[in-house]
């Protein structure tokens, strides 16, 4: 096998196979230990599953094998004495020697589950997805998931503490319009899940979306390239909450860059997050590039921070970026399993209904607390948005009964726009604020007029160091400009029962995306000026 081990050429993206050079390594990182592992070596070229799997010379031949030597056990009786590092030697492991579905091993914080490619990125490929569910404490290092055909690469149910560490998952080309190809319909799709951490890794290639998150807390996504996907290159919905996306690029999507909430069927929500989207999150020092939709957007959250994020290349078809209602449903509510999962949920307090979305019966869910904050979005000649800067849902009321939700619903409740450099379109493009649209000219901190006085809207054309080789440090204008403050969230408004818990207060964000100390006046954007 050709190694991969400094350049991959995936779906007509060529791939560092490494984190950016500059980026900060130190933080955040999940702490993985120095746990006692009991070692299964793994040869798909010269293993024989009837050897002891102790050292690379007494290697078994699949991971099947590997797996089912790993005691099944509860979480109520998880690993502690040691954990399992299942070490796989170079080479392609075909799919009929890969697990179709791997259950109920729950290691713990001093005896996790551990995939490493011994070789490192690029030397160890799995030629078919994983379908992992009810597992603890599992972490994946240095591998590489290329389906062979292209199909779905990662999901993962019932997870509680995993670890996605210099992966590359990757789940074929993003289809071209007008040519039929084989592609993922989602790369990494994670649900119902704890902990679930993603850290310098290359995930894209979807029909759907590259990173979709439902009902997943106290998490993160950070220095990874999300990529090639014809929704969102990522989406966290469904109640998730407690997550940091920091550092990213996302590049290559259609419908958009990443969203906090979107739409979910209720029955897929795990209580107390039943009400909003998502909660506690923090997307900054991201970089969103070449995206047909919204670079970035907020649709049904609570609390959540959009800053210090740079965006160029976006909204072609449309907008930069967006702040519109989440959708609430009861799929498949004609099957009785699911009908009752959702009457449950409404019994005990959530926002929802118990019909399928016909288009226009879902419950509009609010946003409150949202801010969008000491962005740069650069868009140069001839890749202005479609139409306007922003798109903003106006007021909604009259939904169906019944439902929990306030009946009156706003996607601008303390809709936060300030700091902001947005270089997009011609002078004069419209800014999206229009009649039927929120943040009407009386908004206090996201009218037309405030965000006029409080951001600069193709007033200061930015220029940076090096833009066609990724490096957004600014220079010129933009290093003129200066940020404004991020406040902390508060959680007075929590609504209840059943009644989510506070997550951080703080949002001070130390670090620019290349791990430089930011200060009270530097100027907006992922990055600080060059020394």
């Amino acid at each position: 096998m050709k190694s991969l081990a400094r350049r991959l050429l995936i779906g007509g993206f060529v791939l560092s196979a490494f984190p950016v050079p500059g980026v900060a390594q130190s933080e955040p990182r999940y702490d993985a230990g120095n746990p006692t592992l009991q070692q299964i070596w793994v040869d798909p070229v010269r293993g024989n599953d009837r050897s002891s799997g102790r050292s690379a010379a007494e290697a078994v031949r699949t991971l099947i094998e590997a797996w089912n030597r790993i005691p099944r056990n509860t979480a109520g009786s998880p690993l502690t004495a040691s954990g399992y590092e299942i070490r796989l030697q170079p080479g392609e492991y075909p799919a009929d020697t890969i697990p179709h579905y791997m259950e109920a091993r729950y290691g713990s914080a001093t005896a996790p589950i551990v995939f490493r490619a011994v070789n490192g990125t690029g030397t160890a490929v799995l030629q078919t997805g994983l379908n992992i569910a009810h597992v603890a404490y599992l972490y994946f290092f240095d591998l590489d998931i290329i389906p062979t055909p292209a199909a779905d690469v990662f999901h993962c149910e019932d997870c509680d503490h995993t670890l996605l560490r210099n992966v590359t998952f990757t789940g074929g080309a993003r289809p071209v319009e007008g040519v039929e190809a084989e592609v993922a319909h989602e790369t990494v799709k994670v649900n119902q899940s704890t902990h679930f951490y993603i850290e310098d890794s290359r995930i894209g290639g979807a029909g759907d979306n590259a990173i979709d998150f439902v009902a997943v807390q106290n998490s993160h996504i950070v220095r990874s390239r999300v990529f090639g996907a014809n929704d969102w290159c990522g989406y966290i919905k469904g109640g998730s909450a407690s997550i940091l996306v920091d550092s990213n690029e996302f590049h290559d999507c259609g419908v958009g860059g990443f969203t906090v909430g979107q739409g979910t069927g209720l029955q897929f929500m795990s209580a107390p997050w039943t009400h909003y989207e998502a909660y506690d999150i923090r997307v900054v020092n991201n970089i969103v590039h070449d995206t047909e939709g919204a670079g970035l957007g907020v649709n049904g959250g609570y609390n959540v921070l959009i800053a210090w994020n740079m965006l160029y290349r976006v909204g072609t078809r449309s907008h930069v970026l967006e702040a519109g209602f989440g959708a609430r449903s009861c799929d498949a509510a004609d099957v009785a399993a699911e009908r009752t999962a959702c009457e449950a949920r409404l019994a005990g307090g959530a926002w929802g209904t118990t019909v399928v979305d016909d288009g226009d019966n879902f419950v509009r869910i609010p946003n409150n607390h949202v801010f969008v904050l000491n962005n740069v979005v650069f868009n140069p000649a001839g890749a202005g948005s479609q139409w306007q800067h922003l798109q903003i849902n106006g007021p909604y009321s009259g939904g169906p009964t019944g439902t929990g939700a306030p009946n009156s619903n706003r996607a601008d409740n303390d809709l936060r726009i300030a700091g902001n450099v947005i270089w997009n379109g011609p002078a004069g493009h419209p800014m999206g604020t229009g009649d039927q649209s929120g943040c009407q000219a009386d908004h206090a901190t996201c009218g037309e007029p405030y965000i006029a006085a409080n951001n600069a809207v193709n007033t200061q054309q930015p220029s940076f160091a090096n833009l066609s080789a990724g490096n957004v440090r600014p220079t010129a204008a933009l290093a003129g400009a200066r940020s404004v403050t991020v406040p902390d969230f508060s959680y007075g408004d929590l609504p209840s029962p059943p009644q989510a818990p506070a997550g951080a207060r703080s949002n001070r964000i130390a670090l620019d995306r290349y791990g430089r100390p930011r200060g009270a006046n530097d100027p907006p954007g992922a990055a600080l000026p060059p020394q």
